[in-house]
């Protein structure tokens, strides 16, 4: 009996071969496995980078009403400045900075931004007075505002569109975790320490950490 072809299948050689088109499909299913591969290990860094940069930055305005009252200055009026610092930063980086920047340069220099954003806050373990307390955190904010937005558009661009909404919901949630969390361990730790030298030394440990993190790579070419 005469053997029925397969289909999408030739015989080459005394060999089973595929054709050129089953090839071809062969080829474009794994580049798409390896895509996709690729891009959850680069959503899987961009997502630590922006918990770890986060957990350490956030630390000023956790602890604004004791640091305050530790600079003897108490008052409402020292407490609100302290949490409103952070912010009013990213507002002067998100209108001056974000402006100035070529589209594609925040991207690129998410890496040191991300070592940058914790290193403004350990000169608190020298002590500083309000007004440099006021200058570390507005610079600490500057920095988030250019680092941020940069994680999110290449976050965004290594995410397919099936994934895109559940990630980000993901990012927003594991953010709000690492800053409850963070807050719980320094706070605990002011209890016992003098907050300028919690907050220097958190940070110290947050420069040490980000240098590590961002060993990993993050940039990955455009979703397909």
């Amino acid at each position: 009996m005469a053997s029925k072809a397969v289909p999408g299948l030739a015989r080459e050689s005394g060999f089973v071969a595929l054709e050129p088109r089953c090839r071809r499909r062969l080829t474009h299913v794994l580049d798409q496995d390896e895509t996709r591969s690729n891009s959850v290990i680069a959503h899987r860094a961009i997502a630590l980078i922006v918990f770890a940069t986060v957990t350490f930055v956030i630390v000023p305005e956790g602890l604004a009403v004791a640091w305050a009252a530790e600079l003897g200055t108490g008052s409402d009026v020292a407490q609100g400045l302290i949490m409103a610092a952070n912010s009013l930063g990213m507002t002067i980086g998100g209108l001056l900075l974000t402006r100035l920047l070529r589209r594609g340069t925040g991207t690129r220099l998410i890496h040191p931004l991300a070592v940058l954003a914790p290193l403004t806050l350990p000169p608190a373990l020298l002590d500083p007075p309000l007004a440099c307390v006021l200058l570390m955190v507005t610079v600490c904010g500057v920095v988030m505002s250019l680092l941020l937005p940069a994680a999110q558009a290449l976050f965004n661009n290594v995410l397919s569109d099936e994934y895109r909404a559940r990630a980000f919901g993901v990012m927003s949630g594991g953010m709000q975790v690492a800053q409850g969390v963070a807050i719980l361990i320094v706070g605990t730790l002011s209890d016992r320490f003098l907050i300028s030298a919690v907050v220097g030394t958190w940070c110290s440990i947050g420069v040490l950490l980000m240098v590590l993190v961002t060993i990993r790579p993050t940039s990955e070419p455009p979703r397909r």
